[in-house]
This record gives structure tokens, C-alpha cells and sequence, in this order.
């Protein structure tokens, strides 16, 4: 029995090292599909008609292996699946900010009318759950490479999810990030679309589900983006990442449960001593 004691002490304690985390961000309880609804802003290197190139390498600035686009980005809220109900929103005490980067423009194909295709390589979103809301976006326009997140508030609080950009989305198999792309007289537009693993953060046990491309990507993301919205930005952006909650208890229960197990073990050790002293 003390063999099994230890056992299962070890098991709890295993258990109670997912307790990582300080802060109160929860779903209530529910698992199943959900959908993140996003704002971003974005520097990026933007094109116009007549310009048609594909799969260049090393044209200039733009060209393959040098990062095109990175941006700020803040979740405004988490619903179900249907979004009929607000599982999580952003407050004055909570939010969940970070940024992408690393995108690299792959394949350039823009007709004379303005309207064309963009594909881009690699891609990773980093967000933090901060306690302390101060998102800078007003900082002023900024070409790539990128400075460090901490300039504009966006790394505070604890990592919540790390994401990568994976291949799935195009027929090009190096491609992580597909945008359908309009140049009008006055306004650049767009959607973009791409598949996310979840590789890191505090969060990633809830959200970690392989639910998408057979099990390579746990999230899907759609946006939408204009350049009307923010003068200091290339464009802006609202959309939504589509991903599921896992079934998995929060930390906070699993920490009770490794407690649980403990005392159940405790109470089956006395037991047994209490027969034996009968059986004296």
C-alpha cells in the first residue's frame, strides 16, 4: 500500500504542476468549438497593379527570407460555436493582447484592375493575458524588421498562447497564409485566411485539440482588413479564429483533484492499518 501511496502522491503532485498560471481567465466550464473575434493592426509592404510576380526570390526588400508583415493584435472575445453566447470578453481588468510576425510574401499576383493574390510563408502569433490593459497602437508606422513587442505594451502579463502559421491552406505546399487582395484609387482591402497550431503558452492545454487538417492545426483564421481605419498602420483588421475548448479541467480543479487523490489514498492506508490491528 505505501508503494501505491507513493504513487499516487506523485501523480497528484504531477497534476498540480499545471497550476502555472496567476491569472482568473476562464470559459466557465465549457468546452467545445469556439470562435476568437480579433482587431489588428498591421505594417506591412504593400503592392499595386501591374505587379505580377511569382515565386520570386530575392526581389529587394520583399524578396524570399526577409519578413514582409507584422502586427499588433487584441481578442475582443471568445464565443461558442454559434456565437449566441459570450464566453469570455475583454475588460478593463483583463485582456488578451500580443502580435504576429514573420510572414514572408512568397507568391505576388496582381492584375491590372487592382485585384490579385498574395501568399506568404511562415507566421507566428504570440498573446499575453494582461491584467493591466495598456495596448499601444498609435505608435507611428514602422517598416519590418520588427522592434520589441514590450514598445508597444503588448507582451504584458502571462503568455497566453504561442501560434505557428502551417501549410494547408493553398495549393502551394510552403504557403501558411492566403490573401485575396483588391488596390482601389484610394483604399488596399483584403481577406486573409491560414491554419494555427497551438505550440506554447499557459493556455495551451485548453486549446491544443488537433481539431483541424487531420490533426496538424488546432485553429482556423479568417480576416477581413482595410486601410481606412488606422493612418499609422498599413491596414487594420477585424476577424475571427474558429478552434475548440478542450474537456480537460482547469487548473484550479486539477489541482483539486490531485488534493482528492491524496486524501483517498490516506484514508484506504488507514483503513488497512485498522484491519490489521483487529486481526492482532
Amino acid at each position: 500500500m505505501k508503494k501505491l501511496l507513493i504513487i499516487v502522491a506523485v501523480f497528484a503532485l504531477a497534476l498540480g504542476t499545471k497550476v502555472t498560471s496567476t491569472q482568473a481567465f476562464s470559459l466557465g466550464g465549457y468546452t467545445g468549438d469556439v470562435v476568437f473575434d480579433f482587431f489588428n493592426w498591421d505594417v506591412g509592404t504593400t503592392y499595386g497593379p501591374n505587379t505580377s510576380i511569382v515565386n520570386y526570390v530575392g526581389a529587394g526588400s520583399n524578396g524570399q527570407g526577409v519578413q514582409d508583415s507584422w502586427g499588433l493584435l487584441s481578442v475582443n472575445q471568445i464565443w461558442n460555436a454559434d456565437k449566441s453566447v459570450a464566453l469570455w470578453t475583454a475588460s478593463g481588468t483583463e485582456a488578451i493582447e500580443g502580435w504576429f510576425y514573420g510572414l514572408d510574401d512568397k507568391e505576388v499576383t496582381i492584375d491590372a484592375s487592382g485585384s490579385g493574390f498574395i501568399g506568404s510563408t511562415g507566421g507566428k502569433i504570440e498573446l499575453w493575458l494582461d491584467t493591466t490593459p495598456d495596448l499601444d497602437h498609435t505608435a507611428p508606422l514602422a517598416s519590418p524588421p520588427l522592434p520589441s513587442p514590450d514598445v508597444y505594451n503588448a507582451s504584458d502579463g502571462d503568455q497566453f498562447l504561442t501560434l505557428d502559421f502551417v501549410t494547408g491552406i493553398s495549393f502551394d505546399p510552403a504557403v501558411t497564409y492566403s490573401q485575396a487582395v483588391t488596390f482601389g484609387p484610394a483604399v488596399l482591402s483584403g481577406v486573409g485566411s491560414a491554419f494555427l497550431a497551438v505550440t506554447g503558452g499557459d493556455y495551451a492545454y485548453l486549446f491544443d485539440n488537433d481539431g483541424f487538417l487531420g490533426g496538424n492545426a488546432d485553429m482556423f483564421l479568417i480576416n477581413n482588413y482595410d486601410d481606412l481605419t488606422e493612418p499609422n498602420w498599413t491596414v487594420t483588421s477585424d476577424g475571427s479564429t474558429d478552434g475548440q475548448a478542450s474537456a480537460i479541467p482547469e487548473p484550479t480543479t486539477v489541482a483539486l483533484l490531485g488534493i482528492g487523490l491524496v486524501g483517498m489514498a490516506g484514508v484506504a492506508a488507514r483503513k488497512k492499518l485498522s484491519k490489521k490491528a483487529i486481526e492482532k
